[in-house]
């Protein structure tokens, strides 16, 4: 059971289908029985060779190195024949409503799911004619077609939480179902602010090392050739994007990555404008510095950062879709104390501003000093 993969707990459901996918009523359920995917359905009795296999369960998500926080369901169709072992994926689970939108035009079963996997793969600009069977991929082996359903999968996924994600995928399914062709501008859109979001080299770190601590020799499929062909050759336009203004309401954005100096004092303000799925983390080490109070702050969440040695450490977070504003002064004042003592000045702040988890750049502000 792979997106991720599934959680030990899962609950499987396999029915047993006619040769119109009408389920016949015979069914039988079980859940994994363990981190692998491992599962097992014991004395089964079927008439038909077809099978609908269900799972829902809480999934490790590559993308983010953590566990979902709800349950995912995700399905398989099958011609068993000579099978002795099925997976739920991403790829069988897009290809339902296809095959049974195509079953009903006269095409075979077999048919219809070659036809539906060219199709959905045709959308990331994947070619399928080395593609074993959907429900037979495995992201823990190499191979072109595993590497496929890897790409697939983390394109799909991107940085959305798992209610975005469900609707996502049933969005696309419904969009796909009678002409095999993606044609909402909205999902393509999606797709590629996901492809662009993601960090490859973390992807494959977080499955190794998921793997190795379940003790499990993996050996995870070069995906990243196939997200890279997907950007370089996606039609698809990335219409939305995370917006920096140079200037909001009459004050010089601190995110714009070319401001680099500001005077004692000034204020400045945090803007952005996010899309939807969209959420950006800036990060302030160092410096002194204030910003706008609770009722001042629009669309930032304001956090500590435990830093060992800077007093300022700070992280505002956005993830509303809309624009995020709140205002920001730093300061460096030079002046005697009544003893006669002049404090050191405050050390330079570091700016680093996070895309969906990504670090997109890192700056110094400096801060130029207000003489008494």
């Amino acid at each position: 059971m792979q997106k991720g993969p599934f959680l030990n707990g899962t609950a499987l459901q396999i029915s047993e289908l006619d040769s119109n996918l009408t389920a016949t009523g015979r069914t039988y359920t079980s859940q994994l029985l363990d981190n692998r995917g491992t599962f097992e359905i014991r004395n089964v009795e079927l008439d038909s060779r077809y099978v609908q296999l269900q799972a829902s369960g809480f999934y490790f998500n590559e993308v983010t190195n953590r566990n979902s926080n709800a349950p995912l369901t995700l399905f398989a169709l099958s011609d068993l024949g000579d099978k002795n072992g099925l997976n739920v994926n991403l790829l069988s689970s897009l290809e339902k409503s296809r095959v049974e939108y195509l079953l009903g035009t006269g095409r075979s079963f077999t048919e219809a799911k070659r036809q539906a996997q060219r199709e959905i793969l045709a959308i990331f600009g994947f070619n399928a004619s080395d593609i074993g069977e959907s429900e037979l991929l495995d992201i823990s082996a190499a191979g072109d077609g595993n590497a496929t359903l890897l790409a697939v999968s983390v394109i799909l996924q991107g940085y959305l939480n798992v209610a975005d994600f469900s609707e996502f995928l049933a969005n696309i399914s419904t969009d796909i179902r009678q002409d095999g062709v993606l044609d909402s501008k909205t999902l393509q859109d999606q797709l590629v602010s996901n492809a662009i979001a993601l960090d490859e080299a973390r992807i494959r770190r977080s499955l190794t090392d998921r793997y190795e601590t379940m003790g499990i020799t993996a050996e995870i499929p070069a995906f990243e050739a196939y997200v890279r062909q997907f950007l370089a050759e996606t039609p698809f336009k990335y219409a939305r994007s995370i917006r920096y203004p140079e200037v909001d309401r009459d004050l010089k954005n601190l995110l714009d990555s070319n401001l680099l100096v500001c005077k004692s004092g000034e204020a400045l303000i945090l803007s952005a404008d996010l899309p939807k799925y969209a959420n950006v983390r800036v990060d302030i080490v160092g410096g002194e510095w204030s910003a706008g109070g609770p009722s001042y702050r629009d669309g930032w969440e304001l956090t500590d950062i435990d830093h060992p040695t800077e007093e300022y450490a700070k992280r505002f977070v956005a993830a509303q879709p809309g624009i995020a504003r709140n205002t920001i002064w730093f300061y460096n004042y030079h002046y005697l104390d009544t003893a006669g003592y002049t404090p050191p000045p405050p050390t330079t702040p570091i700016i680093s501003l996070y895309e969906n988890d990504t670090l997109r750049w890192s700056k110094e502000l400096t801060v130029l000093q207000q003489e008494p």
